[in-house]
């Protein structure tokens, strides 16, 4: 019990964290429960490629929101490019009969909406510091 108090006088979470966090959590989430369902051959082949990627973008949201300014840009390039992949593997997971009609338009409507925060992330960063 003692130590309980005293973790909690140390370790204080984040009070907020931007919606592409939780956004991209989300995403993984239903991207896992489907994966959950799949045929094995299908689960670690090309799915398990998307959940990594999408754990990357995860890290990478969570690293570029604790990063100083000068440095998120890089960061957030990278994640821009990993969505775009994950935006491609799943048009092929749905090409291949892999995922579902829904399954496919809820995944890909997430992605677009992280996509358009990420772009939005960016564009902001560039318009505070015109030099990067």
């Amino acid at each position: 019990m003692y130590t309980n108090n005293i973790m909690k006088q140390i370790y204080h979470p984040p009070q907020f964290f931007p919606p592409i966090i939780l956004h991209i959590r989300k995403l993984y989430t239903n991207t896992y429960q489907i994966g959950k369902k799949l045929p094995k051959s299908d689960k670690l082949g090309i799915h398990s490629v998307i959940e990594r990627k999408i754990l990357n973008i995860f890290q990478n949201a969570v690293e570029a929101s604790f990063t100083e300014k000068n440095k998120k840009l890089l960061i957030l390039e990278k994640m821009r490019i990993d969505i775009e992949l994950v935006k491609q593997l799943i048009r092929i997971e749905n090409e291949i009969h892999i995922l579902n009609e829904g399954s496919y338009i809820n995944i890909e409507t997430a992605l677009q909406e992280i996509s358009k925060e990420t772009n939005g992330w960016i564009n902001f960063i560039k318009t505070q510091n015109p030099l990067l």
